[in-house]
């Protein structure tokens, strides 16, 4: 890594302990969800590129309990991602 790289983890890593020690669940939250963000967004984006490979090494082939739990770890891994990046609302902040 380099300086600068270092430098942003740096701030990065400061900006949750700050978050986390002040009992600011609002911005902890929010730095939390963008981090699983960025991972959605990972995983999403190799997913897109490798899907025409998927294609054509799983869908059009034989079924085979191999090919089952292939598609199942992928695809249960997505919606995994999916619900974790969903926003957290303190139940103060709840309507009523």
């Amino acid at each position: 890594m380099n300086a600068t790289t270092d430098s942003a983890y740096s701030q990065l890593e400061e900006f949750f302990i700050e978050a986390a020690t002040e009992g600011n669940f609002l911005l902890f939250s929010l730095a939390y969800n963008s981090v699983d963000l960025a991972a959605f967004v990972f995983v999403l984006y190799e997913y897109l590129i490798t899907f025409d490979d998927e294609v054509e090494c799983v869908w059009r082939r034989k079924f085979t309990w191999a090919r089952l739990i292939l598609i199942l770890n992928r695809y249960i891994a997505l919606l995994l991602f999916l619900l974790s990046i969903t926003p957290l609302i303190p139940a103060d902040n709840l309507p009523g």
